[in-house]
């Protein structure tokens, strides 16, 4: 990695750092603006040397660096002091950035699953996931604007991938897209007192996946 984008990515590690520990610290006016700023400057850092090592060929530094603006990126779509906005862009960007990562790690599971160690990018991206259907049913929007939202996600992912993450991650994203569909007919149902006596609308999570741990 050249001595700039290595700058860039030790200079992202630092905000992280510091995004880390103002984190761990009681809220407060200023510890959210350190926060935010932090956040927003790893996740940018992490971005700017992920196009220069890109042009090294070192596929080690590669993936150092996209692995890690994920974890980023994993810590900013859970700001909810961020605008509506700009959670759903860290939102979609991290697809992208999942994407490539799996195509980066096609022969190397092991790189992309969970190990003793550390945490596999499966594991966290799932998560995120996860948390982005938790938080788009809170937003006030149309059902149509629901359903262009989550074909929006999905188009981020490589639809023709054969890797195992590709599919877990297309899979998943259309199954909380369709639990979260389902919870709106439901509740718009039951507010015209149509849902029989006694009839909870479902919110389980179900539709578990093939692990990917294991696979080399």
């Amino acid at each position: 990695m050249s001595f700039f984008y290595a700058y860039s990515a030790q200079q992202a590690a630092d905000h992280l750092k510091t995004f880390k520990k103002l984190d761990s610290e009681p809220d407060n006016d200023s510890n959210n603006l350190g926060k935010l700023r932090s956040i927003k400057s790893a996740v940018s850092l992490y971005k700017e040397a992920l196009v220069g090592v890109r042009l090294t060929g070192d596929d080690s530094a590669v993936r150092t660096v996209i692995r890690n603006l994920i974890v980023a990126y994993s810590y900013e779509v859970k700001i909810e002091i961020f605008s509506e906005e700009c959670r759903l862009q860290a939102f979609m960007e991290a697809a992208e950035a999942y994407t490539q990562a799996v195509e980066l790690g096609a022969e190397d599971h092991k790189w992309l699953s969970s190990s003793p160690r550390r945490r596999g990018l499966w594991d966290i991206f799932s998560e995120m996931i996860e948390e982005l259907f938790m938080f788009v049913p809170d937003m006030e929007l149309e059902h149509e604007e629901l359903v262009r939202l989550g074909h929006t996600f999905a188009s981020k992912f490589n639809r023709w991938s054969e890797e195992l993450e590709m599919k877990n991650a297309m899979v998943l994203s259309r199954i909380r897209q369709g639990e979260g569909m389902m919870i709106r007919v439901m509740e718009a149902v039951s507010d015209r007192g149509s849902v029989p006596a006694g009839g909870d609308v479902p919110r389980g999570r179900g539709g578990s996946l093939p692990s990917t741990k294991g696979d080399s």
